[in-house]
């Protein structure tokens, strides 16, 4: 560090970042323009940088390119994300690209796997980047934090299966895929559209009760199979695709399966019947994400009947048991203080989340430039009518931009546009004041204490 420091005294060198590799030495350092990679020493070949000699010392200074944090993965394992299994998760979906420290710091306190590259199908678009750009910040900022603990990714949202290959292509080793898209709520044709999944007769056959533990069992009454399959075929079908495509391309990943955007809760029988047939077909997932009672809108509490709810948990949780295990996975998961003492009752628990640091990242700004905060707040009101369109049922009817209540629901969806016209301006401030940053995001993220308190217990 103190050689470095002495070679470039104009560059803010990030200790925790300091690497060796051989006689070779790594560090990402500040400078006014941005961040940069420092090497002194012999410089892998593929490493692009621009050689400056200072004491008749070999120092190159490279950019934080995907292409330069693809040569520091093959150096550096830890670099490399890799699949979170059944350990107690937490999704950090980074809209601006400059929040993973402060994710680390996070997941840390909350002792919980981090699954720091994370980002939907959906947020992509809004957002203007790739899974690509999503997975190189995320390894810029673990290796910024000198994190060596192991992290994860996760192609959220995934509905079709070039988005799938996108993902593969950028490393991700972690995969949701939501078969919403895919489902069949009429009743029209049942039995045609069983039988691409499956023989009607065998499927008729093949359930009628099963008891999960003593006391909860479900008994399929006569055709209601028909019914639920008729509903699912394409999806289960969509999901075989996909599983087949990853098995032959990617060696160990996450799988999730997303029904949690549905007009419906998932009921015990669906989610039953939907992981019964795939495990059938020797597809292993690692959570599930049904549609649970009550509203998990974006931003703000959970709202519905706690009892409910715990009811509603309870059954997913013990039918994960008998069919896997796997994880229960909770979407729109931040912000919902009332039900993370529950999760911590059916762990472990994968918890979903992105906006919420967006969110915090507002909060900086408004703290720091409150008049561009206020033009923030007007355009969002503005852009929030048509944003809300692709958040049907996860944002209540609000009006008013803001960080407190109801209002940041306005804030929370409206990230694509509000991004694109004050992107350059937010991160700017991010850069000025990481380390608030930072500390703002594992300050927020501490009260999902509760969800994981059992840990190690």
């Amino acid at each position: 560090m103190e050689e470095l420091q002495r070679l470039l005294p104009e560059f803010q060198f990030y200790s925790k970042s300091i690497q060796q590799w051989g006689e070779t030495t790594f560090a990402l350092a500040k400078t006014e323009k941005g961040e940069v990679l420092v090497v002194l020493g012999k410089k892998p070949a593929k490493l692009e940088g621009r050689l400056k000699k200072i004491d008749k010392k070999r120092v190159y200074i490279c950019p934080t390119s995907s292409k330069n944090a693809k040569v520091l993965q093959s150096i550096f394992p830890f670099l490399r994300p890799k699949p979170s299994w059944l350990r107690p998760s937490v999704g950090f979906g980074d809209r601006t690209g400059m929040a993973t420290p402060g994710h680390i710091r996070a997941a840390k306190a909350l002792k919980v796997f981090p699954i720091l590259a994370q980002q939907s199908s959906r947020e992509l678009r809004k957002t203007r980047r790739t899974f690509e750009e999503v997975m190189t910040r995320a390894v810029w900022g673990v290796f910024k934090e000198g994190y060596q603990e192991g992290f994860g990714s996760d192609a959220d949202h995934l509905s079709t299966l070039e988005e799938v290959r996108e993902a593969v292509k950028a490393g991700f080793t972690g995969f949701t895929i939501d078969v919403s898209p895919y489902l069949d709520y009429s009743e029209e044709n049942m039995l045609v559209k069983v039988s691409k999944w499956s023989s009607p007769s065998e499927l008729q056959r093949d359930y009628g009760r099963f008891e999960i533990i003593p006391g909860f069992e479900l008994v399929f009454e006569k055709e209601e199979v028909w019914k639920i399959c008729a509903r699912f075929a394409r999806a289960l079908n969509f999901v075989m695709k996909v599983w087949k495509f990853l098995v032959d391309t990617v060696k160990e990943f996450d799988f999730e399966i997303s029904l949690d955007e549905t007009p419906e809760p998932t009921s015990p029988k669906e989610h039953f019947f939907f992981v019964r047939e795939l495990k059938l077909r020797g597809v292993k997932i690692t959570s599930f994400a049904p549609k649970f009672v009550g509203k998990f809108e974006k931003a703000v509490d959970y709202k519905g009947d706690l009892e409910k709810l715990k009811d509603n948990l309870r059954q997913h949780y013990l039918i994960a048991q008998h069919l896997g295990p796997y994880k229960l996975s909770i979407h729109s998961g931040s912000d919902k203080p009332s039900i993370y003492p529950l999760l911590a009752e059916f762990g472990p628990v994968h918890i979903k989340t992105s906006g919420t640091t967006y969110l915090v990242a507002l909060e900086l700004v408004r703290e720091h430039e409150p008049e561009l905060f206020s033009r923030i707040c007007s355009y969002a009101e503005q852009a929030f009518e048509k944003e809300r369109k692709a958040y049907e049922g996860l944002v209540g009817e609000v009006k008013k931009a803001s960080l407190e209540g109801e209002g940041r629901q306005v804030l929370h969806v409206t990230y694509g546009p509000v991004l694109k016209r004050y992107g350059r301006e937010i991160r700017r401030l991010l850069f000025q004041h990481e380390e608030e940053f930072y500390g703002k995001l594992e300050g927020h993220f501490s009260s999902m204490t509760p969800a994981f308190q059992k840990i190690g217990k």
